[in-house]
């Protein structure tokens, strides 16, 4: 991750971009729910808030090791052990909700004594622990910023207030829990259920049991009103941050740095953890100590990787300022991992001009079902070219950060690409995105919105990767989580150079068939059973929302496959491949349209349906057995009357391709080009039927 940061700091500073200077101590709160807790001047609890997930996230904290934090504290939780059994408990807060269930709570916890955390499970060294949250980072702080600060800053008020705690952690104990109670009888306090967790644990219905976990704590004073602002606000995070920096370091070791080459003083302590969308906190390096591998030289941590100290922290303040909530979806955003519920982070900017106002994040998540994609594509390509400092030799970095464990973070792929190949696989993507014969689904936009009839959809490069996620079995109606596609090979299928482009192509295709070739001629039988069949297996009724999106994605893809391998559907629907499967299609018009009148009944599966596996694998075969097979159906046709009509337009249609297959060799094996083409072909809909009627597969359900 170092060398890329590197590059991107190098960006910066030749563009004139000074970051905010961040403190490699400053960092914020990972989201989840919490409390402010005021302290009064005698350092007793005195007031008590709630902090939904949202605004825990924004508030800043300083950090320089994961047991030292101020001023936000993880309390572990919960606060009491009851003497009553837990059958009891659960017993007395049954039905209950609200204050009736606090005061049942209240009840409990004055018969407990307290929790003593810890393997010791000793009530006395766990309080010496705590104790060491008071007594011991917060007033070595106090030194390092005192000298700095204002008298009068609410910082400094709130240590004074911290060390009044001293060793009194079993009172402050004792007042969070009476305050937390009484705040949520008097109504001021609206976090009930919180509450309970704080006082009793979080209960767990497999276990039957109560757990533990840690809910943070954020220390105020309860007299924040005397203040122009809050401990937690941005402003007093900037004035903490100047002061941390004011702190004198010594023997700092010096050396040549392995990023600059430069001599100076070199980090001796350890590199930034900041905090990232996506991933959290995150630390830009890391090594497991436990790891043999990692002392085979004789170094571990900063030493195995000297960097210059001054630089580590500019690393850290370029990455922040690049994934600047503000930025979002125009320097960075979400994509999919290799796994269906990983999200990495992506970083996308111009080399030369890293700040602008195109909006990269086109490359990232986004809604898609209404041509979002392809909108955001062409405001793109728009401009890039309309840009005169932008030119087309410029370079757009793009790098991927995927979450190895908690704090641990992996460059998944670094990629660079000219202007020019942004711009031309941008078009080429949108004009291939159309390479497909007619087909339609109506699927609603979102769980149980209105249904609309969609067209294949241009897909973006989270599609794709969420569309690798399921390998799709019986017919589409089932589908099995699988790791997918590498996001850089979907970058370098738009981006790359011709030569890799058409390479990845065949891989992609090679994909497709392997894992949705099933959903695909499943979606195909369904749309040719029609309206009649709701109740039966292969209805299209029973497909899911997220199975007719992949088919919608699955097509606009393999449109995109063969227009950039140089097949264009005005040829392509002419040949072999995909008159078979039109074939294939009618066939199943034929055998549902004889079943209504003839049996008074469709079958689950129609004839076409049933061979398409086989015509993948084997056209010759597979239409040899159609031949004995469709002989009944031809001569119900010609002497049907009225109720044949559909049927008589299919055999029509069919004589006509079989005329133009006459001298076709049809002893061949299909690659995977030629069975792509065969799924549009039975996949495809007629725009024109007999005397305009409208055909089963116009995607109507």
């Amino acid at each position: 991750m170092l060398s890329e940061l590197y590059i991107l700091h190098e960006s910066l500073r030749c563009c004139g971009i000074d970051p905010e200077n961040s403190h490699p101590w400053m960092t914020y709160h990972k989201k989840e729910n919490g409390f402010v807790i005021g302290l009064d001047e005698d350092g007793n609890a005195k007031r008590i808030e709630f902090l939904s997930k949202p605004h825990m996230a924004d508030v800043w904290k300083v950090m320089p090791s994961n047991q030292e934090s101020f001023p936000v504290i993880n309390l572990k939780v919960p606060v009491w052990l009851p003497l009553e059994s837990v059958e009891n408990i659960r017993t007395s807060l049954k039905g209950k909700k609200g204050k009736e269930r606090i005061e049942q709570v209240k009840a409990i916890c004055s018969l407990s004594d307290l929790y003593p955390h810890g393997k010791e499970e000793d009530i006395n060294k766990y309080l010496q622990k705590f104790n060491n949250r008071f007594s011991g980072f917060p007033l070595a702080m106090d030194e390092i910023i005192r000298p700095v600060l204002d008298a009068d800053c609410i910082v400094l008020d709130l240590l004074n207030r911290i060390k009044k705690i001293g060793n009194q952690s079993e009172q402050f104990l004792r007042q969070l829990s009476e305050i937390a109670i009484n705040a949520s009888l008097e109504g001021q306090l609206d976090a009930w259920e919180l509450v309970e967790q704080l006082l009793l644990g979080k209960w767990n219905e497999k276990t039957n049991a109560y757990k533990g976990l840690d809910i943070p704590i954020v220390l105020d004073v309860d007299n924040y009103s005397d203040y122009p602002f809050r401990v937690f606000d941005d402003v007093v995070k900037k004035q903490v941050n100047d002061a941390l920096f004011q702190q004198k370091e010594v023997e700092i070791s010096q050396g040549v740095c392995s990023l600059s080459g430069t001599y100076g003083e070199l980090e001796n302590d350890k590199f930034p953890q900041p905090k990232l969308p996506i991933l959290g906190q995150s630390y830009l390096y890391s090594m497991n100590k436990d790891a043999k591998c990692h002392n085979r030289y004789g170094r571990i941590s900063v030493s195995s990787y000297p960097v210059n100290k001054g630089l580590t922290v500019e690393l850290q303040n370029s990455l922040l300022f690049i994934a600047a909530n503000e930025r979002k979806g125009k320097t960075w955003c979400s994509v999919p991992g290799n796994s269906r519920k990983e999200r990495d982070l992506l970083i996308a900017y111009l080399e030369r001009m890293p700040v602008n106002d195109i909006d990269f994040g086109f490359l990232g998540e986004q809604e898609n079902m209404e041509g979002e994609f392809e909108a955001s594509a062409k405001k793109v390509c728009e401009a890039l070219r309309g840009n005169p400092v932008i030119s087309v030799d410029d370079e757009l970095r793009i790098f991927v950060l995927k979450s190895v464990d908690k704090a641990r973070r992996q460059v998944l792929f670094n990629s660079v690409f000219s202007v020019s190949n942004i711009i031309d696989g941008n078009e080429l993507w949108l004009k291939g995105a159309t390479n497909h014969p007619l087909f339609s689904l109506t699927v609603p936009l979102k769980k149980g919105g209105k249904a609309k009839a969609l067209e294949p959809l241009c897909p973006s490069p989270s599609e794709i990767m969420r569309l690798f996620h399921f390998l799709w079995i019986r017919n589409g109606l089932e589908r099995s989580e699988v790791h997918g596609c590498r996001l850089n090979d979907v970058y370098d299928l738009m981006f790359a150079d011709p030569y890799l482009s058409k390479k990845l192509c065949n891989q992609f295709l090679k994909l497709v068939l392997r894992q949705l070739h099933s959903l695909l001629i499943g979606i195909g039988g369904a749309l040719h059973l029609g309206q009649a069949n709701l109740d039966f297996q292969y209805s299209l009724e029973k497909y899911s929302i997220e199975a007719k999106k992949a088919t919608l994605v699955a097509v606009g893809l393999i449109a995109i496959l063969l227009y950039k391998l140089g097949f264009k559907k005005e040829d392509y629907m002419n040949e072999i491949a995909f008159q078979i499967g039109r074939m294939l299609s009618l066939v199943d018009i034929l055998h549902r349209e004889y079943s209504k009148a003839v049996r008074d009944d469709i079958p689950n599966q129609l004839l076409g349906n049933s061979m398409m596996k086989t015509a993948l694998d084997n056209p010759q075969r597979a239409l040899a057995r159609l031949n004995q097979r469709l002989l009944v159906y031809k001569a119900w046709v010609d002497k049907g009357g009225e109720e044949a009509k559909l049927a008589r337009w299919a055999v029509n249609e069919m004589g006509k391709i079989a005329c133009g297959l006459e001298n076709c060799d049809l002893d061949i094996r299909l690659d995977d080009i030629g069975q792509a083409k065969m799924l549009l072909g039975y996949l495809a809909r007629y725009e024109n039927q007999n005397k305009g009627e409208e055909h089963a597969t116009d995607g109507k359900e």
